[in-house]
């Protein structure tokens, strides 16, 4: 059972803060907090609990876009449920392969928000390479940061032990 009251403390922060902080430090075209904290849950919850923390994640990222009602919601949450599907598949105790399942399907999911923000919302500002370019940056930098938080409890306890071992010799 994945613990809600931490998921929407941090749910808020990463809400709050790429409003305010990522948007000031213009580099929202390539930092989305909401895509990492969806794929860092993507990850590590349960697989029913995932799926719906990924949407929520999506949601809350359309209440800050100027698209429809739901893009956001539907990219995430299409991407998690594929990340759940994944992760069943693949070897999640190497941090590269976290890296690139999240990759795998950030990448598409942003891909069709790009699209259609070019398409059906007529952002005039979007080409072809610059959709592709943006998506593949956020998405690297997405699922760097979510499979580097998931190394961190791991790599604290590798230094707590060796830290004791160096001890008694």
């Amino acid at each position: 059972m994945m613990p809600w009251w931490p998921f929407g403390f941090a749910l808020l922060a990463a809400y709050i803060l790429q409003a305010t902080l990522v948007g000031w430090l213009r580099c929202g075209s390539w930092v989305d907090l909401l895509l990492m904290l969806a794929l860092v849950v993507g990850l590590a919850a349960p697989t029913v609990e995932a799926r719906l923390a990924g949407w929520l994640t999506g949601l809350a990222a359309d209440f800050q876009s100027v698209g429809p009602l739901g893009l956001h919601a539907f990219a995430f949450g299409l991407a998690l449920y594929v990340l759940t599907l994944l992760r069943e598949q693949v070897n999640r105790e190497v941090w590269w392969v976290r890296w690139l399942a999240a990759f795998v399907v950030a990448f598409p999911a942003l891909l069709l928000v790009r699209i259609h923000e070019r398409v059906y919302q007529g952002l005039a500002g979007l080409t072809a390479w610059r959709m592709l370019e943006q998506s593949v940056l956020s998405a690297a930098t997405a699922a760097l940061v979510a499979a580097l938080v998931l190394a961190l409890p791991a790599m604290a306890r590798w230094r707590s032990r060796r830290g004791s071992y160096a001890r008694w010799h």
